[in-house]
Order: C-alpha cells, then structure tokens, then sequence
C-alpha cells in the first residue's frame, strides 16, 4: 500500500537533522538551523516541507517568502545562498511529484510572483521542468570544487604557479600569519573589513546581526573562520560553512592597502591544508559569475568546474527574473551604493540585502 503523505513540517527536528546528516543527496541550505537563523534576522517566512512514509520523513524540502517592495514577492529555496531544493534518503518520483505540486500550491496561497530554486539535485530537474519549471538563464552562475581527499603533494601541483603560487609564496615572505577566528569580538574585526569591501563593489551588506546569529547558531561544528595578520594587525579573512564531508567557502575579504601581499592566497591555501588535514572531501568555492574576475581567481586552484542554475516557477510575474549585479535595477543600485557614506550603507544596505534574497 502507497502510504505517502506531503505536508507542513511540524518540527519533526531529529528526523529532519538525521535526513540532513545522512542523506547523500543534502547541502548546506538543508541544515535546520537556518530554519531560525533566516526568520529572526531578516523576517523570512519559512515554509518547509517533508515527505513522510509510516511518519518517517524520507525526504524534506526548505523554502522561505522573500517580499521586498524593489524585488517582489518570491518564494525561494533556499534565500542568501546558492543552493536549494530536495534532500531525501531514497529516490520516489511519484512522491516528488506530490511534493512539486505541494509547492506551487503554496506560491498560489501565498501569491507570489514566482517561485526560484537554487542549484537542485539533478535527479529533481526532470520534475521540475515536467511541471513547468525553467532554467533562468540571466544567471551565469558556477562554482568549482577541489577535490580534498589526495594528499598535499598532489594539492599543491594542482595549482597555478604563475599566479596562485607565487602568491603564496609571497604572502608567506611578507610575514603573514593565519589565525584562526574564535569569539564575537573575531567576527566584529571580519564584519569591519567585510562593511569597507563590499562599499567597494557597490554591493548592499549583510546585517552585522547575520554574523553573530550564524556563529551563535553554526560555531564551530558548522563554520569556521580565519584572519591572515601582519605585524598583528588582521588585514584578511575568510568564512566557511562545513556540512559533513564538505567545505562551503562563503565569504573572504581583505584591506584594500594589504592586496599587495597576497593574504587571501594565503589564507585558501591554509583552508585547503586544513580541510585535507581534517579529513573534508571537498572545498567547494563559492557562487561564481563566469568569467568574472573572481571566477578566473577560483580558476586556477584546481578545482573541477561545476554549473549552479537557478530553476523558476513564473506566476503574477511573466519575465524571468534578473536580480544578478549586471543587470537591470541591481545595476542602478550598485551604482549608488558604491557612493553612499559609510554610516548610511551600514544602516540601509542590509534591508536592501533582504529584499534581494
């Protein structure tokens, strides 16, 4: 007898974190946390749903209301990161069909202006796009993943010499030290750095509050972060998610007047060490616009070269959406961000940050 049930999840949260822990087919958006840690910081409406089979869940998907008077009202899976969609334990197309449908009925309820989700497991696509799901292709979005689990030798031929390297190298000769990070005070000098360069690229922040609740909620099972100092000064660092065999690289940032030295090939090159030594599989690099200068930097470490799309829903909205830095209002708003006083951008940057999702 098909005994399947699609619903609400009701805070089953063993059973949602035991499915996260076990699954081969999860990612970082499915950790529970972020359940809470989205809600009390930017006000997202969560809307998790659960396969559930004799009142076991086998499988989960986690979706959030994104409304924002600039960008809409969306329903996304998974919000401020690159991934999103199903996790399960075994593969039911039936039931995933179910699911699908639990979801674009919650768009309707909700009348949203579509629904997006992030980087879903292959296996998942073919429904999707069954019921009218289409790739957004205005993101041009990839990452790329370094393989951990050979040995530093084979790590370190991995990379450019001419550039990645040499820069190493180089931060090594300039005295560099990495350290890692350990207590709030460590997330203030991170989130101080953080404020300066994304001032720089024109790009709205997210609030100090984010940091504090991801390290309250995610430290140090979950994340980890590092500085690369000089003379004791910190002038770089970097933030990772970790999730099971993986490393999730999040943010790095480093003092405009400290480029010269290198200290952010310094700092990756130590996470990698780190990751191999602590026996991670994977470090995967981040959401990348391809062939931006980011993506030529990630480039030349080695890593294997992987798409992220992004799948949308079209409902109330008949276009598909170009929320990306090169586009459209995004345009126009890094425009007059990169010219806003400091004291400003930290105050209305971050509610700008939440209405783009």
């Amino acid at each position: 007898m098909y005994n399947i049930q699609v619903k609400k999840y009701e805070g089953k949260e063993v059973q949602w974190k035991e499915l996260s822990t076990n699954s081969p087919h999860s990612n970082l958006s499915h950790l529970i946390e972020w359940n809470i840690i989205l809600n009390k910081v930017y006000g997202y409406k969560s809307r998790y749903f659960v396969v559930e089979e004799d009142d076991k869940i086998f499988a989960a998907f986690p979706s959030f209301i994104v409304d924002s008077l600039l960008f809409g009202k969306r329903l996304i899976s998974v919000p401020i990161m690159e991934y999103g969609g199903i996790m399960y334990s075994r593969f039911d197309r039936e039931a995933f069909a179910l699911l699908v449908e639990k979801v674009i009925e919650e768009g309707e309820l909700e009348e949203v202006d579509y629904i997006e989700l992030r980087s879903p497991s292959p296996a998942f696509i073919p429904i999707l796009e069954k019921y009218g799901f289409v790739v957004n292709n205005n993101y041009n979005y990839c990452t790329f993943i370094i393989n951990l689990n050979v040995d530093e030798y084979e790590l370190w031929k991995n990379l450019d010499k001419s550039s990645v390297k040499w820069g190493i190298n180089k931060a090594e000769k300039e005295g560099i030290v990495i350290q890692s990070g350990r207590d709030l005070n460590d997330i203030k000098a991170f989130y101080d750095i953080y404020l300066e360069v994304m001032k720089k690229h024109g790009s709205p922040p997210e609030p100090f509050s984010y940091f504090v609740k991801i390290y309250d909620s995610l430290y140090p099972e979950n994340l980890q972060f590092w500085f690369a100092t000089i003379n004791g000064e910190k002038i770089a660092s970097s933030v990772y998610f970790l999730k099971d065999n993986d490393i999730y690289w999040a943010y790095s940032v480093s003092k405009k007047e400290h480029l010269k030295c290198n200290p952010n090939n310094l700092l990756l090159w130590h996470v990698i060490k780190w990751g191999n030594k602590n026996g991670y599989e994977n470090l995967i690099m981040g959401r990348t616009r391809k062939d931006s200068g980011v993506y030529h930097f990630k480039k030349r470490w080695g890593g294997k070269y992987v798409p992220l799309p992004v799948y949308c829903y079209l409902m109330k909205k008949h276009k598909l959406p170009e929320l990306d830095p090169d586009n459209g209002m995004y345009k126009i708003l890094t425009s007059i961000w990169s010219k806003l006083p400091m004291s400003l951008s930290r105050w209305i940057g971050p509610k700008i940050r939440a209405g783009i999702g």
